[in-house]
């Protein structure tokens, strides 16, 4: 009997070009043990090397946008990322997860506004505080430590999200109100650094809450 290989994630890698660390940097080398463990195939493609065709025929599990150390509205627009554009438009239904820079790249996609933080926040213990889709945080205690590096911050998501989390700095997770769409402003998959891993169980919570119920479908 012929085994069918697991469904797939399509991480869709936004940081600068040419990474020193290798085409995948070390940040992400330890996400597809964890996806593998929830029964998941995770490809992680750096998106210029993203043709969207394929996934678009035979579409993923879920697709996670990751963070960058472009800043929206100074060294790019949302114009310079066609490729996501496009997965946005043909598979609203595909869950999504836009992590830092792809949180706020989605906001921008949807006519929402981008400003500075108060401060430049690099901590990998930062609370922050669902108001909302609390099965996202659950198992995790309230407010939550996660991990921050970013300097730019959603200030208005959009038409059509809620604000579901908050921190002292501002917006730190939105969702859409119809499509499955989730951007956090902390760096879940950052989980190694933090003393207790809460963005790991955060991980897993998203598959869980959002990633399965599709395959199940």
């Amino acid at each position: 009997m012929t085994r069918m290989p697991p469904p797939s994630v399509l991480l869709v890698g936004l940081w600068v070009d040419r990474d020193p660390e290798g085409d995948v940097p070390q940040r992400f080398r330890h996400l597809p043990e964890l996806f593998a463990s929830e029964g998941f195939a995770l490809h992680t493609v750096h998106r210029r090397e993203l043709d969207p065709a394929p996934w678009i025929a035979t579409p993923p599990a879920g697709i996670v946008l990751s963070g960058s150390k472009h800043n929206l509205g100074e060294d790019c627009t949302v114009a310079d990322f066609p490729e996501v554009d496009r997965l946005l438009r043909e598979l609203p239904s595909v869950p999504l997860l836009g992590i830092c820079f792809g949180h706020q790249l989605i906001a921008a996609h949807n006519g929402g506004r981008l400003g500075y933080a108060p401060a430049f926040r690099e901590d990998p213990d930062w609370p922050v505080t669902p108001t909302a889709h609390l099965d996202l945080f659950a198992g995790m205690p309230l407010p939550c430590p996660l991990a921050e590096n970013h300097g730019m911050r959603v200030e208005d998501p959009g038409p059509g999200y809620d604000v579901i989390a908050t921190s002292g700095d501002g917006i730190e997770a939105i969702a859409h109100r119809q499509l499955p769409r989730i951007g956090v402003q902390f760096h879940p998959e950052y989980y190694p650094r933090q003393q207790v891993h809460h963005g790991r169980t955060f991980l897993q919570n998203w598959i869980a809450a959002k990633v399965k119920p599709r395959v199940a479908r």
